[in-house]
């Protein structure tokens, strides 16, 4: 935790974590990527669209609503001391934790940004196999940009991830059925 959180903290990486993290931001490569579907995907995009769109959402309700309210672990920016912690309100931004002041109201178990990025990431490069390492990549340091802000612990992040890919796969499984499905029904109606 201290190593990411720490040891990597620099004037250089502060701008490209904090960007990484910001949900507003990442609305940019999903309207990309939703624009591609359409445009480019056919169909099969439109069906992946509204695929990525149910694996993000059951992700987030799922983490957010089911393993936070569960697990209730405080996040190490309320609990652990000297620890570099970025408030988006507020002067100085980039404050030293104390480990006793509560700087967010919401729990840590499991990061839902870990999730939601894995879930989008995961589902997508399983329908476009070349982009999958670079949405992992992606996905990953959106991760590592909650521990670095001191958000989050590894291990949060680490079960979003895991969160996420599960997700991912059943929300593959399901498209692929309806895909399978469609083409069985098209089938029996040319040998009526």
């Amino acid at each position: 935790m201290y190593f990411i959180n720490r040891d990597w903290h620099s004037s250089f990486l502060n701008p490209l974590f904090i960007a990484l993290s910001d949900k507003n931001l990442s609305l940019i490569p999903i309207v990309l990527v939703t624009v591609l579907l359409f445009w480019k995907g056919g169909k099969k995009g439109v069906l992946i669209f509204f695929g990525l769109i149910v694996s993000v959402a059951l992700s987030d309700l799922i983490s957010s609503r089911i393993f936070k309210d569960f697990f209730q672990r405080p996040r190490p920016c309320e609990v652990l001391p000297n620890l570099n912690f970025y408030r988006k309100e507020g002067n100085p931004f980039w404050v030293l934790t104390d480990g006793i002041s509560s700087y967010k109201s919401s729990f840590s178990f499991l990061s839902s940004h870990a999730s939601n990025s894995m879930s989008f990431a995961v589902l997508l490069g399983l329908f476009y196999k070349k982009l999958l390492p670079f949405l992992i990549v992606f996905s990953v340091f959106i991760g590592l940009s909650r521990i670095y802000l001191g958000f989050h612990y590894p291990s949060d992040v680490i079960a979003g991830f895991c969160l996420g890919a599960i997700i991912a796969f059943f929300v593959k499984a399901l498209i692929d059925i309806s895909i399978y499905s469609c083409k069985k029904i098209k089938l029996k109606k040319k040998n009526c």
